[in-house]
């Protein structure tokens, strides 16, 4: 099956099982096929070094997964 109707599958799909199906891809990624690029990699460092500072302001996962499913009623 090429990849435009793989695509064209997958949006037939609900929404749970898109994001499960999601989850399972990125799993299956060795960790050489996710590499970010040199810039990403440095506002990764920036963040995370952001965050340890207390610069950042936080989220709980209940919180995040709640605005989620709200944006896709």
């Amino acid at each position: 099956m090429d990849t435009q109707k793989l695509s064209a599958e997958i949006k037939k799909l609900p929404v749970a099982e898109q994001i499960q199906l999601l989850d399972s891809l990125w799993v299956s990624l060795q960790p050489h096929q996710a590499a970010v690029s040199p810039e990403h990699a440095q506002e990764l460092d920036n963040r995370y070094q952001q965050f340890k500072d207390g610069q950042l302001q936080t989220k709980d996962w209940q919180t995040v997964h709640h605005g989620i499913r709200e944006k896709l009623k």
